[in-house]
Protein backbone atom coordinates (compact mmCIF):
# COMPACT_ATOMS: atom_id res chain seq x y z
CA UNK A 1 0.00 0.00 0.00
CA UNK A 2 2.90 2.73 0.73
CA UNK A 3 4.05 2.36 -2.66
CA UNK A 4 0.77 3.77 -4.19
CA UNK A 5 1.25 6.90 -1.86
CA UNK A 6 3.20 9.78 -4.56
CA UNK A 7 6.66 9.97 -3.48
CA UNK A 8 6.03 13.77 -2.81
CA UNK A 9 3.72 12.98 -0.43
CA UNK A 10 5.60 9.91 1.56
CA UNK A 11 8.55 12.30 2.12
CA UNK A 12 6.42 15.01 3.61
CA UNK A 13 4.94 12.07 5.55
CA UNK A 14 8.29 10.96 6.90
CA UNK A 15 9.34 14.95 7.97
CA UNK A 16 6.52 14.63 9.75
CA UNK A 17 6.73 11.55 11.72
CA UNK A 18 8.49 12.78 14.43
CA UNK A 19 5.43 15.47 15.03
CA UNK A 20 2.59 12.91 14.86
CA UNK A 21 4.12 10.51 16.68
CA UNK A 22 5.48 12.61 19.35
CA UNK A 23 2.84 14.83 19.78
CA UNK A 24 -0.50 13.98 17.45
CA UNK A 25 -0.87 10.84 18.70
CA UNK A 26 -0.61 10.71 22.49
CA UNK A 27 -2.14 13.78 22.20
CA UNK A 28 -5.71 11.83 20.65
CA UNK A 29 -4.96 8.66 22.80
CA UNK A 30 -5.24 11.16 26.04
CA UNK A 31 -8.73 12.68 24.16
CA UNK A 32 -10.09 9.33 23.30
CA UNK A 33 -13.86 9.03 24.78
CA UNK A 34 -15.12 6.09 26.67
CA UNK A 35 -17.48 3.73 24.99
CA UNK A 36 -20.06 4.72 27.27
CA UNK A 37 -18.97 8.48 26.99
CA UNK A 38 -19.56 7.51 23.17
CA UNK A 39 -22.86 5.84 23.12
CA UNK A 40 -24.35 8.78 24.86
CA UNK A 41 -22.86 11.20 22.64
CA UNK A 42 -23.94 9.05 19.51
CA UNK A 43 -27.28 8.51 21.26
CA UNK A 44 -28.16 12.64 20.72
CA UNK A 45 -26.56 12.96 16.95
CA UNK A 46 -29.17 15.02 15.30
CA UNK A 47 -27.58 14.69 11.75
CA UNK A 48 -27.35 11.48 9.93
CA UNK A 49 -24.09 9.46 10.44
CA UNK A 50 -22.38 7.30 7.85
CA UNK A 51 -19.45 4.69 9.00
CA UNK A 52 -17.40 4.40 5.98
CA UNK A 53 -14.47 1.63 6.00
CA UNK A 54 -11.67 0.60 3.44
CA UNK A 55 -12.71 -2.44 2.05
CA UNK A 56 -9.49 -4.13 1.98
CA UNK A 57 -8.35 -5.95 5.36
CA UNK A 58 -11.01 -6.24 7.18
CA UNK A 59 -9.28 -7.10 10.43
CA UNK A 60 -7.23 -3.78 10.88
CA UNK A 61 -8.31 -1.98 13.96
CA UNK A 62 -9.45 0.94 11.87
CA UNK A 63 -11.78 -1.11 9.99
CA UNK A 64 -12.71 -3.06 13.57
CA UNK A 65 -13.65 0.14 15.27
CA UNK A 66 -16.10 1.56 12.48
CA UNK A 67 -17.65 -1.63 12.59
CA UNK A 68 -18.68 -1.31 15.73
CA UNK A 69 -19.56 2.35 15.59
CA UNK A 70 -21.89 1.29 12.74
CA UNK A 71 -23.18 -1.44 15.03
CA UNK A 72 -23.88 1.23 17.69
CA UNK A 73 -26.05 3.20 15.49
CA UNK A 74 -27.72 0.30 13.61
CA UNK A 75 -26.32 1.24 10.60
CA UNK A 76 -25.17 -0.14 7.53
CA UNK A 77 -20.72 0.21 7.13
CA UNK A 78 -20.47 1.43 3.72
CA UNK A 79 -17.21 0.10 2.08
CA UNK A 80 -14.70 2.20 -0.10
CA UNK A 81 -11.98 0.98 -2.20
CA UNK A 82 -8.79 0.88 -0.81
CA UNK A 83 -7.00 0.10 2.19
CA UNK A 84 -6.61 2.28 5.53
CA UNK A 85 -6.24 5.65 3.68
CA UNK A 86 -8.04 5.50 0.73
CA UNK A 87 -8.44 8.99 0.10
CA UNK A 88 -4.74 8.80 -0.76
CA UNK A 89 -4.27 5.87 -2.67
CA UNK A 90 -8.05 5.72 -3.99
CA UNK A 91 -9.16 9.25 -4.04
CA UNK A 92 -11.40 9.25 -7.06
CA UNK A 93 -13.06 6.05 -5.62
CA UNK A 94 -13.14 7.82 -2.12
CA UNK A 95 -14.49 11.00 -4.09
CA UNK A 96 -17.17 9.10 -6.04
CA UNK A 97 -18.28 7.01 -2.79
CA UNK A 98 -18.58 10.02 -0.97
CA UNK A 99 -20.14 11.99 -3.50
CA UNK A 100 -22.96 9.23 -3.85
CA UNK A 101 -23.15 9.33 0.12
CA UNK A 102 -23.86 12.70 0.05
CA UNK A 103 -26.23 12.91 -2.77
CA UNK A 104 -28.60 10.06 -0.96
CA UNK A 105 -28.46 12.45 2.53
CA UNK A 106 -29.79 15.39 0.17
CA UNK A 107 -32.72 13.27 -1.11
CA UNK A 108 -34.18 12.20 2.30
Amino acid sequence: MYDLIPTDLRERMAANAELFFGIEVPALLRSMPTRDDLRRILARAAVPVQCLAAAEDPQSPPRRATRWLADELGIELTAIPGGHMPYVTEPAATAATLRELLTMEAKV
